[in-house]
């Protein structure tokens, strides 16, 4: 086998270099998906990836002044002013000025911004020949703000994605909605090795408890106030645990002070969350479109969720793969069947078994990222 080449391909995104200093920026999910993708294209590609990442902070005075510039193995944290808009102009010219220093042939980009588009349209104004790929992973509403400019700008740039060679979105809506026209294919998320790694089939019939997770953040995408309110209303006696941080905080924490089989975890660390699912009957997801637009979204935790052993509970939320529902309790919109969890007493392994080998087979991000590459 020959050697590999240095330099040649880049992966741009926003990694999270300290979950703590990140604040309520920080989406583990989102950086284990694309420390997957970079694993996978070292693993796949014939020449090494570099990584440049926006380090994702709450903007001062809740996170850091001042991100300074880091390289952790080969992943470049380039430095800017942690400001309101002022932060991603900064990013954006430190990314043109790697760009044209490291002239990378191909690149690979995790969602889409409006400066960071601009820098990488200017070095492909300049090299005409370089190939890169898009993956849109969401698309946030305005909202109010300063916070809203910024936003406001990031959805006006996803009408320039047809200047890039492939597009890879979260959503059909997207394709349609933003007049996409280049080649582009959609990829609603996936299970990456790690996720797999912690659910171990040597695992899979282990004895659980009955009681119903859900991990998340209390916002009302999430349905957890409409989940509870459910809950005590419909006197479901098997056990909520609920893990996360958000606006709604205080209205869990009410509901779990008032009644016995609702427990409020507060925010746990991811792998804890996991191992708590691993000895648990039931995990649940929820989307609404509340506060954001679901056909612009996926939820990450619902793969998560799929690779590991307990049941899955959801709403029939936008875009649901038809193929999964078979795998999953498909809760109807007013909740009427929720006492349906009452009654079942054991885990059907069986079906549990046949779900992780399916989504093994189709869901993976390393089947995703070698249609990447093959389209690229």
């Amino acid at each position: 086998m020959s050697e590999k080449k240095i330099n040649t391909n880049l992966f741009v995104g926003a990694i999270s270099v300290d979950r703590e200093l990140s604040g309520s920026a920080y989406s583990e999910a989102g950086t284990q998906v694309q420390l997957e993708i970079i694993r996978l294209l070292n693993e796949k590609l014939d020449a090494d990836v570099q990584v440049v990442s926006l380090n994702p902070l709450s903007v001062f005075p809740n996170g850091t002044f001042f991100s300074k510039y880091q390289k952790k193995g080969n992943i470049y944290f380039l430095p800017f002013l942690n400001l309101p808009i002022l932060k991603h102009i900064i990013y954006s010219l430190s990314l043109l000025l790697f760009l044209f220093t490291f002239a990378p042939k191909k690149i690979i980009v995790y969602n889409s911004y409006f400066f960071q588009n601009f820098s990488i349209f200017l070095y492909k104004k300049f090299y005409p020949k370089v190939k890169i790929a898009l993956l849109v992973q969401d698309v946030l509403p305005v909202g109010n703000g300063l916070q809203s400019i910024q936003r406001y700008l990031d959805r006006k740039s996803l009408n320039w994605l047809s200047y890039y060679n492939l597009v890879v979105p979260i959503s059909k809506h997207i394709i349609s909605d933003f007049d996409i026209r280049v080649p582009s294919f959609v990829v609603q998320g996936g299970i990456t090795k790690n996720i797999i790694d912690h659910f171990p089939y040597a695992n899979f019939g282990n004895s659980k408890f009955k009681r119903v997770v859900f991990a998340g953040a209390l916002e009302p995408h999430n349905g957890v106030h409409l989940l509870i309110e459910q809950w005590a209303k419909q006197h479901i006696q098997t056990e909520l645990h609920i893990f996360g941080k958000g606006s709604l905080k205080e209205f869990v924490s009410d509901f779990a002070g008032k009644y016995q089989n609702i427990f409020f975890h507060g925010f746990a660390p991811h792998t804890e969350v996991q191992d708590f699912i691993s000895k648990s009957m039931f995990t649940l997801i929820l989307r609404y479109d509340l506060g954001l637009e679901t056909k612009y979204f996926f939820p990450s935790k619902f793969w998560e969720a799929l690779a590991s052993d307990s049941h899955i509970v959801c709403n029939n939320f936008n875009s649901f793969p038809n193929d999964l529902k078979k795998y999953c309790i498909m809760l109807e919109a007013d909740f009427s069947n929720l006492k349906c969890l009452d009654d079942i007493t054991a885990s059907n392994f069986d079906l549990i078994l046949d779900r992780r080998a399916y989504v093994q087979n189709t869901h993976m991000w390393s089947q995703h990222v070698d249609k990447i590459i093959e389209s690229l």
